[in-house]
């Protein structure tokens, strides 16, 4: 199915919505030898002070690797951002997370994808990054994103785990819930707050 089919089927039948959860939807493929990819085209914004890269989960099976790109250079009505963490065997190796003009790393990254290299603290810069930050990555994995595929294609797709962390107390997060009978035209819905959200 499309994207869109995709998206509007998972949402079928949901009465609450939570900025807590930032539970991506997917589609997947192929992305080169021994690779395969999963490819959010509407992310929820980026939260650097609750993400959690899903890396080390990813690549739990012994002999597994994966890396996880999120990229928001070009991104409008936002600060621009990068991220890139890489794991395997359940473990990750390394990270970095570009936003606000600061870069916050981990691990010992590989030459090829320093971060200064492409990013030099100022944020009008960010933009023109993007791409040779994006070859550098396929070139240290050999993975390509099939564009045509993932824009245009029926691709299989999947809700993955959170990519926040659960929130900590004292941090308010919002939820909207509505009656059933509020999809069919009543004006019946509400909105209510719990415990934990960094916003």
């Amino acid at each position: 199915m499309t994207r869109w089919e995709a998206s509007h089927r998972s949402a079928h039948g949901r009465v609450a919505f939570s900025s807590r959860d930032d539970r991506a939807l997917m589609a997947v493929g192929r992305a080169g030898p021994g690779w395969s990819f999963a490819f959010d085209g509407a992310p929820a914004p980026f939260d650097r002070h609750r993400f959690v890269s899903p890396a080390a989960a990813a690549a739990a099976r012994a002999g597994t690797r994966a890396v996880v790109v999120w990229c928001g250079l070009r991104a409008g009505g936002g600060q621009p951002f990068f991220h890139l963490s890489v794991a395997r065997d359940g473990t990750e190796q390394y990270a970095f997370t570009y936003q606000a003009g600061e870069v916050r790393r981990s691990g010992d990254i590989p030459r090829a994808l320093e971060p200064d290299r492409f990013l030099s603290g100022r944020e009008a810069d960010a933009a023109d990054a993007e791409g040779a930050l994006l070859e550098a990555v396929s070139g240290e994995f050999g993975t390509r994103l099939p564009r045509h595929a993932i824009v245009r294609g029926r691709l299989h797709t999947f809700i993955t785990r959170s990519w926040k962390r659960p929130p900590r107390e004292g941090e308010t997060y919002l939820v909207i819930s509505r009656h059933r009978d509020f999809a069919r035209g009543d004006r019946d819905g509400r909105a209510g707050g719990g415990a934990p959200d960094s916003r």
